[in-house]
């Protein structure tokens, strides 16, 4: 088992997820099996929150 300990924040300035070709690369396979289009994920998780690790800790 791992355990992050840090801080999450909302990103307000960043992109809907079906506007970064990356994300919709790696993930589209996903999407579609959540019977989604990326435009549909897009609205239905519309916040995007930055994860920062403070301390890693376990084995």
């Amino acid at each position: 088992m791992i355990v992050l300990t840090g801080r999450a924040v909302v990103d307000r300035t960043a992109p809907p997820a079906d506007e970064v070709p990356q994300y919709q690369e790696k993930y589209r396979p996903l999407i579609a099996a959540l019977g989604m289009t990326p435009d549909e994920f897009a609205a239905s998780y519309a916040v995007a929150i930055r994860f920062v690790a403070d301390r890693i800790s376990g084995c």
